[in-house]
């Protein structure tokens, strides 16, 4: 699949089948994240691949999926089958805005390289942190900043263009319908901001 293919038909997965993933898949989509840009080249970004099915059944009530749709929540059998947590190691940068960047930067090659596997993957960012790192035992030096959830995805979730709403529903069949803000809604005129 071609990267402008991957990046237009990728779409957040938030049920997953039971069905393993290689690690050798999920160690290459690392290798992917570690060779993306970083601010300064200061590469703080490490990665924790969580597997195991203690680790992942441990964390799971840790974590929230779908914020827009209430009372909905995977139950732990459509889960990811793994995870990558993203950390900041503190040693090298502190965590700030640049840090946000990078995560950025860092998953996007994650779930490009996922896509390109055939593997879907949900970023999470809606998770209680602070129990994760204990339940993981991550040391103190590490800010979690997010989870990667990974498996194949039960979901055909599509997109549709849309300038009313950003909100996503869930349809009748469990599958995400994801407004899009259209191209002419986002590319600015000069003219339209042009403070002069």
């Amino acid at each position: 699949m071609d990267i402008i293919n991957i990046l237009k038909s990728r779409r957040t997965v938030r049920s997953f089948t039971d069905d393993p993933i290689k690690k050798e898949c999920i160690i290459e989509m690392i290798d992917c994240a570690r060779v993306s840009p970083s601010a300064a080249n200061m590469q703080s970004i490490k990665y924790l691949i969580v597997d195991s099915f203690d680790d992942r059944k441990a964390i799971f009530s840790h974590i929230k999926y779908a914020g827009y749709i209430q009372n909905w929540n995977p139950e732990f059998s459509e889960s990811p089958v793994a995870y990558i947590a993203v950390l900041n190691d503190t040693d090298i940068r502190k965590t700030n805005g640049i840090t946000e960047c990078d995560c950025g930067i860092a998953m996007m090659s994650i779930i490009m390289s996922a896509t390109d596997m055939g593997i879907g993957s949900c970023i999470l960012g809606a998770i209680d942190k602070d129990a994760i790192r204990r339940l993981l035992g991550i040391k103190e030096q590490y800010d979690l900043m997010y989870l990667i959830g990974l498996g194949i995805s039960k979901q055909n979730n599509l997109q549709f263009d849309s300038d009313d709403s950003v909100k996503y529903i869930l349809d009748e069949s469990g599958n995400f319908l994801v407004p899009k803000r259209t191209l002419d809604n986002i590319l600015i005129d000069k003219g339209e901001i042009y403070n002069g």
